[in-house]
């Protein structure tokens, strides 16, 4: 027996799923669906999955410290720059810098991501490399 009285409640979620494109590099973020259409889901069962795909080859640099759970750079040969400097650098060659990171006495800041690969007396090159 149906109990008139009773309330049914649906909720209902709207997730937009698109591909995006992010950035001047290009770089494309590719989302699947992992459930099917009326298809019944529990609690905290994954839908999507969204990959950010590599806007060219490189070699994966993943890093772990205390202030990030996990850092992922993705360096590339093809793409280096030079950074000119009016004081003495504070980085080593082997070094992984951060866009905006301290790379001299002075406290100049390199423009860009990447791996230190040669320090010079004026200056310093990075081979470029884009954070994950």
């Amino acid at each position: 027996m149906v109990n008139e009285k009773e309330l049914k409640v649906v909720v209902l979620e709207t997730l937009i799923v698109r591909r995006e494109v992010e950035g001047t590099n290009k770089a494309s973020l590719q989302t699947e669906l992992l459930v099917e259409n009326g298809q019944t889901i529990a609690p905290k069962e994954p839908v999507a999955k969204t990959q950010v795909l590599a806007v060219n080859d490189g070699i994966a640099s993943i890093k772990s410290d205390k202030e990030d759970l996990r850092r992922l750079l993705l360096i590339s040969d093809s793409s280096k720059q030079v950074v000119k400097l009016k004081t003495k650098s504070v980085v080593k060659e082997g070094d992984f810098v951060r866009r905006d990171g301290v790379i001299s006495q002075s406290g100049e800041q390199t423009p860009t991501s990447g791996q230190i690969v040669s320090v010079g007396k004026d200056s310093v090159t990075v081979r470029i490399g884009r954070p994950y």
